[in-house]
Formats: structure tokens, C-alpha cells, sequence
């Protein structure tokens, strides 16, 4: 990592109140006024707590041209598979299509993402998949209780949870409107007993093209996990980037607001920890290729 990328890692701020780090606000490079802290602090931080905020991260223009390239009204992005809500009322998330669009690619290398992907693993990074999750208003149905780490071990071989998934906020995320919930450390025990009943049942030629999760946590595993580290929300402005460990246990409810909440998840892969075997699962799930992502500085608007 560059001496430049190291000191932006350095103006991560520890946000007590909230119990997640933060990015000063200041996007401009100059030191926040807030208290900062040191590369190591975070680093230790999101080992602890298995994630960290980066608030506002993208600007109002930037966010604006991401919302309109998805939307598919006039943008290059054309998803390779979508999930609908049941009863088809909307849609629930997108799959991939990042390749189609130049707007994609450069917020997947852009480097306040890729910088904190690659300061948390240590190592340079890959894109492992690429999705668009949406809960629209009124309608915008649970996620359930899950390991994404569950998903990459057992069905694509991923060696360890080194890595890392960045939710890039299109929509300002509050109590209201389905947030993610988690668990903050608990991460660390590793991989957590499933629910057995979803397992079976998804052990056969399940899709994991979804709502209907093939690895779920039971409810006594939740419960359990809660009492010991406690149970919080991921709220957040427009433009904000969520970071969180592959281990991180993790769901979102109802969204029974009139307001919408759309979040573009990358998930980045350590190169030391690429894929030893063929992945079996579709393109769309697990990517290819395994060649280091170069980080990009700058606006997403910037020619």
C-alpha cells in the first residue's frame, strides 16, 4: 500500500457513540477536526467489532449517477440475474452486470474502498462478486440471519474469511426503512452452527439466486451471540460505505416505510486467499478472475 493510501487509513475516526469507525467527513484530504486515529487503531477496531462506517463517503453527484445507472433508464449497467420479491411486487436484488458498465467498474476501484479493503486484509484484492440489494417502499421484504463466509467456504472453497464487503449506501439508511442488522464481534468464533432445517432443505440443487437463503443461523445460535455482544443497526447518510467481515453475522427486516433503500454490495477477496479450484457456481456469484484490482483516486465523475 502507497504512503498516500496509509495516511487517508490514518483519518479513519473511532466514533465511540456510534460503535463504529468512521471517515471524517472531510473529503478534501485535510485532517478532521475530530480526533483521529492511527491505521492500527482501525485495523484493530474492525477486527474487534468486524466492521467500520465510512460515512458520506461519496458525494451527492456521485451517488446521483450511480442511482441513475442502475435505474436502466439510460445507464450501461445490465444485471445477469435479479431477485424479486414474492409476489413479484419488485425488485429485491441484482447479480453482476458489473462489466458492462465503466460507471461500475470505477466505484469497484476506486480507492476509498479499495484502500480500507486492502489495509484490513493486508493484501492486495480481487472483486468476488458484485450484487445490488433494494427494499423498496412498503414492500422491501427480511433478509434472514446469515454468514456470508457460510456461502463461500462450503459451495466455492474460499480458503479463509479474508474477505471483506463494502454496502455503498444509495439511500440514507435509518431505522426506519429495513436496515442491516448485526452482531458486533460476532465474527470471531468463526463459522456458527446453521439452521439445520434451511440446510437440508437447500442441500440439493437449491438456488442461490434467492430470498431463500441456503445457510441461516438459528435462532438460538442468534439469541445466544446477542447476549454476549449485543445486537446493532448500520444507519447511515446517502453515500456512506459499510464495511464488514465475511464472518459478520448479519440480517435486515421489513422495510414498511415509504422510503427506499438501495445499497451496492462488492465483495473484495484477498489474492492470497483466491479460489485453489474452479468455482462451480455461476459467474454472477463468484467472479473469475483473480487479478489485483488497481485502486483509482478521485471523483467517479472525473473524466
Amino acid at each position: 500500500m502507497s504512503v498516500k493510501e496509509e495516511t487517508r487509513l490514518s483519518r479513519i475516526l473511532i466514533n465511540q457513540q456510534e460503535h463504529y469507525s468512521t471517515w471524517p467527513d472531510d473529503k478534501t484530504g485535510r485532517e478532521s477536526p475530530a480526533r483521529a486515529a492511527h491505521t492500527s487503531d482501525v485495523t484493530a477496531a474492525f477486527r474487534s467489532e468486524g466492521c467500520l462506517m465510512a460515512r458520506a463517503a461519496f458525494s451527492a453527484a456521485e451517488v446521483a449517477a450511480l442511482e441513475h445507472e442502475i435505474s436502466g433508464a439510460a445507464g450501461e449497467y445490465h444485471p445477469e440475474a435479479t431477485v424479486v420479491e414474492e409476489g413479484r411486487q419488485s425488485v429485491r436484488s441484482m447479480y453482476g452486470g458489473h462489466a458492462s458498465s465503466p460507471l461500475i467498474h470505477r466505484l469497484i476501484c476506486d480507492e476509498r474502498l479499495m484502500a480500507p479493503a486492502m489495509e484490513l486484509l493486508g493484501d492486495e484484492v480481487y472483486l468476488y462478486q458484485f450484487k445490488i440489494n433494494t427494499k423498496a417502499p412498503l414492500v422491501g421484504d427480511r433478509w434472514p440471519w446469515h454468514q456470508d463466509y457460510a456461502f463461500w467456504a462450503h459451495l466455492d472453497g474460499m480458503p479463509s474469511p479474508d474477505a471483506v464487503t463494502v454496502a455503498v449506501y444509495l439511500d440514507e439508511v435509518n431505522e426506519f426503512n429495513g436496515p442491516l442488522f448485526y452482531i458486533p464481534g460476532g465474527h470471531r468464533a468463526g463459522l456458527h452452527r446453521c439452521e439445520p432445517a434451511t440446510c437440508a432443505g437447500m442441500a440439493l440443487g437449491g438456488s442461490d439466486v434467492s430470498a431463500n437463503l441456503r445457510f441461516t443461523l438459528s435462532a438460538d445460535v442468534v439469541g445466544a451471540l446477542v447476549a454476549d455482544h449485543g445486537l446493532r443497526s448500520a444507519h447511515g447518510p446517502s453515500g456512506s460505505a459499510f464495511f464488514f467481515h465475511a464472518n459478520l453475522p448479519h440480517a435486515s427486516g421489513l422495510n414498511l416505510s415509504p422510503y427506499s433503500r438501495r445499497q451496492i454490495f462488492i465483495t473484495y477477496n484477498a489474492v492470497g486467499n483466491a479460489l485453489s479450484r474452479s468455482p462451480k457456481r455461476a459467474e454472477f456469484l463468484v467472479a473469475r478472475s483473480n487479478e489485483p484490482l488497481r485502486a483509482i483516486s478521485g471523483s467517479l465523475l472525473a473524466a
